[in-house]
């Protein structure tokens, strides 16, 4: 009975597999002392390129032999195909891992155990070569002052430098680069600026390289508006200017309305910035049709801003003609209508060859009503003295 281990050497180094034979049968007396698990030889760091293979070995001693559980970064690690455990001699034990990648750089243990007792450790594998990115940083869109965080994971154990518009950033309290881990980098931003935004660099290096990616950066604001739009009132053929103040770095896209339609583009109005960074619409001649709400939309990834306003048109008065010739009995009711437009509203006077008619007194026969934009005269019983040229 006892463990059979067979080593093969190469320039390379060595390896070995074992295996233990068991006798059964009555023991009379133990073959040694028994003892607890000891650590003779630390487990060995390693260092290999992506693909190549790593060997970790320690050296312990202990009676019975002990028991290894392996865990790599807490997690239990048990032998597979890329995973092999061997014991080139009875006081060796090697963990092999072949086709080693990016997700196996991290650190491992081994704790030994038997009846006695136990002890444990670890080290490290890295991945040696130039580095390389493991997953690739995308375009950031985000929210001024918020906090944000760009994360990098490289294999290789660089120093990373990150730059802006190809200029290395400074760090401060608003930014600051963290290392979380060998291969995990982080960009923090306690509040995003829209000085922020640009195109971004980030260099990984080592001393077998470098590597690098990039990305553009953009810190958008909800639109805000300083100053709204007002209710605004033009006589008719005159300019009029709607105007207000919008608050976004980079500039949204704005677009103007007129009773729900957009008239961004419509040739009766012009639509600018002028010099005081106001957002402006200009009627040069405002007309009755032009007279309705307004509203002005500023939108970017955010969202949608906007406020609204009222155009009032004044206007000369109209009236139909009134030259058509009426006959009525008399004693009869006569009632004169005509329709009258006009803003402000017309205040409709009554005439008889020329002078204006009495409605006021108690006892007046004329009555006057107006009512969606008709204006009326109702004469009742009609006497000879009523015949006439009303206007």
């Amino acid at each position: 009975a006892g463990l059979y281990t067979c080593v093969a050497n190469t320039s390379g180094g060595k390896i070995a597999c074992s295996a233990e034979l068991t006798v059964e049968g009555s023991v009379t007396q133990m073959l040694k002392a028994p003892e607890p698990p000891k650590i003779l030889a630390q487990l060995t760091s390693a260092e290999t390129s992506p693909g190549g293979s790593a060997m970790m070995e320690l050296k312990m001693k202990g009676y019975p032999r002990p028991n290894i559980k392996w865990t790599k970064d807490g997690k239990p690690l048990a032998a597979g195909d890329r995973h092999k455990f061997v014991y080139p001699d009875p006081e060796t034990v090697a963990l092999i891992i072949n086709k080693v990648s990016g997700d196996d750089v991290g650190t491992y243990k081994a704790v030994l155990h038997n009846d006695l007792g136990e002890c444990s450790t670890e080290a490290k594998l890295n991945l040696a070569g130039a580095p390389q990115f493991k997953e690739p940083i995308t375009d950031v869109k985000t929210g001024v002052d918020e906090p944000y965080k760009i994360t990098a994971k490289v294999t290789g154990n660089p120093e990373l430098t990150w730059y802006k518009d190809g200029v290395p950033i400074k760090e401060d309290n608003r930014v600051k680069c963290v290392k979380k881990d060998p291969e995990t980098f982080e960009l923090e931003f306690k509040k995003t600026a829209s000085e922020d935004n640009g195109n971004w660099a980030v260099i990984a290096r080592n001393p077998h390289g470098e590597m690098s990616q990039f990305f553009a950066f953009a810190a958008q604001m909800l639109p805000k508006f300083e100053e709204k739009l007002k209710d605004a009132e033009a006589n008719e053929s005159k300019q009029v200017v709607l105007k207000c103040k919008i608050k976004c770095e980079p500039r949204p896209d704005v677009k103007w309305f007129k009773n729900g339609q957009d008239i961004t583009k419509d040739p009766r109005v012009k639509v600018y910035v002028d010099p005081t960074g106001n957002d402006c619409l200009t009627i040069n001649s405002a007309s009755r049709g032009m007279a309705g709400e307004y509203e002005i939309k500023a939108t970017n990834d955010m969202g949608t801003a906007s406020c609204k306003c009222n155009l009032k048109v004044n206007t000369k008065p109209s009236a139909d003609d009134m030259d058509d010739q009426y006959e009525a009995f008399e004693t009869d009711d006569f009632t004169f209508s005509v329709e009258c437009d006009g803003n402000p509203k017309p205040v409709a006077k009554w005439t008889r060859d020329g002078k204006g008619i009495d409605t006021s007194s108690k006892d007046s026969r004329y009555f006057v009503s107006e009512a969606g934009g008709v204006y009326k005269l109702k004469i009742s019983k009609l006497e000879m003295d009523d015949a006439g040229s009303y206007g």
